[in-house]
């Protein structure tokens, strides 16, 4: 056998619940240890891969060496659908006929569509509350379920509603709340869950995060110019969603364990009492994202969509003009190798300062306002790569100096805080499109 960390956290308001650690809190206040705390399916033992090894982390247990290659494909199909969700809001209104302007109903599909960031907002921490008496790896699966509603929800209102008339904005708003509770639920409970499978495991879990994201960005957009309603492509993505339930359920569901499993909502909320014992190791990180996806929401393509929206961008600087769809695709190209490789790069090596990371954020706001096209291209190169960066190495931070029994509550937290950005971000896309407009044009 390997190693086992006894660990201590701060007094449990409710006496009789067990840590991981498998020390319990006492009627008294004191802590004693369990007699059954070594048979607990929550201990893991310590493995050579263990992020903690490679900086004095406090988890050193982790799960056996295997590999788990296949949560790249459980990952994908849920970020494909929250890039449906995020990129391709322009061509649904263009489906719905909604104006680009600051008219009443252009302004209330701006809300629809930020249903997608609020809802994953309130979700982040709700999970904890609306689903309670679930597992990590039972809300994984509702996740799932509601990223695929929301895929066929939207399927219908193209197909089925709009060639008969006027689609109620009711539809809209309902498509992007349930991608909001799916991807907003699904990213803290995946990456809680696989904890015990060890970093390689996660490694390709967060490594399947961009590469969803541009199958829909990029692949979306150029089967968008070689004629294919969009229609198809949230039906691609549902089905590719059930694939992912079938992978989770048949090659990882048994070997995730049931992780943190709480049985009432108080129990969650002494864990937001204890934030002594977490918070601290996240605060920085936490900063860094809320920074890092305001800029995320409002360049990936985001404002871009509506800042650049003739048929054709000219290149002054070298003489020629590109369309906007191939445009966008190079675009959405360089958002996906700054993202992919920054993930690549930065997660095996030591915990840099989060906010460092800062500077290619304001690098690329900049590129992407300046209204110079030719630098278009390095907006989504350094928004991308600031938001690697910060994403790998902040779940390196947590699974190495958070305790493990409040793994779920610190990666709840840290997107919670990280979805603050988005939500102000996306709200703001259509004010700053029209500004920027009036500005330059």
């Amino acid at each position: 056998g390997g190693l086992i960390a006894v660990g201590r956290t701060c007094a449990s308001a409710h006496p009789g619940v067990h840590s991981e650690s498998g020390v319990m809190a006492s009627k008294s206040g004191k802590w004693e240890e369990s007699p059954e705390w070594e048979k607990s399916p929550l201990l893991y033992q310590k493995s050579p891969d263990d992020p903690s090894d490679l900086e004095t982390g406090i988890n050193s247990t982790t799960a056996p060496e295997k590999v788990y290659r296949e949560a790249f494909f459980v990952v994908l199909p849920l970020f494909s659908g929250y890039a449906c969700l995020f990129s391709l809001q322009h061509e649904m209104k263009s489906v719905l006929g909604l104006p680009d302007n600051n008219s009443g109903p252009s302004h209330l599909y701006g809300v629809a569509v930020s249903l997608v960031y609020i809802g994953n907002f309130v979700f982040r921490l709700g999970h904890n509350i609306i689903f309670s008496p679930f597992s990590p790896r039972i809300r994984v699966l509702i996740a799932m379920g509601s990223m695929f509603t929301s895929m066929v929800l939207l399927s219908i209102i193209v197909f089925v509603l709009q060639p008969r008339g006027p689609v109620s904005m009711v539809w809209v708003f309902f498509a992007y709340g349930f991608g909001g509770l799916g991807i907003g639920t699904f990213e803290s409970n995946l990456l809680s869950s696989i904890t015990p499978l060890g970093k390689r495991t996660k490694f390709w879990a967060i490594l399947a995060i961009p590469v969803g994201v541009t199958g829909i960005t990029i692949g979306g957009f150029l089967v968008l110019q070689a004629g294919v309603f969009c229609g198809y492509i949230y039906i691609a993505t549902a089905v590719s969603i059930i694939g992912g339930v079938v992978t989770f359920l048949v090659r990882m569901y048994r070997d995730c364990g049931p992780g943190i499993v709480r049985t009432s909502v108080p129990e969650f909320f002494h864990e937001l009492k204890c934030w002594r014992e977490w918070f601290p190791a996240i605060k920085w990180h936490s900063l860094a994202l809320l920074v890092d996806m305001f800029c995320v929401s409002m360049f990936s393509p985001g404002v871009i969509l509506y800042i650049y929206n003739q048929p054709t961008i000219d290149f002054p600087a070298f003489h020629g003009s590109l369309k906007k769809d191939y445009l966008i695709a190079i675009y959405n190209a360089c958002f996906f190798i700054g993202d992919f490789f920054s993930r690549r790069i930065m997660y095996p090596i030591r915990i840099l300062f989060p906010l460092l990371f800062w500077l290619f954020s304001v690098a690329g706001v900049v590129a992407g306002l300046c209204n110079v096209s030719e630098l278009i291209p390095l907006c989504a190169l350094f928004v991308a790569f600031a938001n690697g960066c910060i994403y790998a190495q902040a779940t390196r931070q947590i699974d190495s100096k958070v305790p493990r029994q409040f793994n779920l509550t610190a990666f709840s937290f840290w997107l919670f805080i990280g979805d603050m950005g988005s939500v102000i971000g996306s709200n703001m896309i259509s004010y700053v499109a029209v500004y920027f407009n009036q500005v330059y044009h």
